[in-house]
């Protein structure tokens, strides 16, 4: 009965772990619309469309900012250096870009602009 309840408990002990952080939302092959960047805090802002035209937006954490479907990529949550690079070569030669949006994290840099949003997590070319 012990070893019962033993295992029981790190059974359930695994399941809550393992579904703490959630999965990534993938935009896939969606294009570059916006790209703003030269925020003191280092991020960008940056916004999809899809191939025909139409907003791509996803928001996985239910972060509070979602005006003008912007996401930000977040020096705090990832490199952006390298995903501007990325996007910015995509935007530049009109190609489709994948996207994840982050599940556990909202904006934490920029106050005015950036704080609250969706935030990328990586980028695909």
């Amino acid at each position: 009965m012990v070893r019962f309840f033993i295992y029981a408990l790190l059974s359930l002990s695994f399941i809550a772990a393992s579904n703490a952080y959630s999965a990534d939302k993938w935009l896939v092959n969606v294009k570059v619309a916006e790209l703003s960047a030269g925020y003191k805090e280092g991020y960008l802002l940056v916004s999809f469309e899809t191939e025909g035209g139409s907003s791509a937006f996803s928001n996985p954490k239910n972060c509070g900012r979602t005006s003008g479907n912007f996401f930000i990529v977040d020096p705090n949550n990832t490199n952006v250096d390298y995903i501007y690079s990325m996007l910015l070569a995509a935007k530049t030669a009109q190609r489709t870009v994948s996207v994840a949006v982050d599940a556990n994290h909202c904006g934490t840099s920029g106050y005015e602009h950036g704080q609250s949003r969706p935030s990328i997590a990586r980028a695909k070319l």
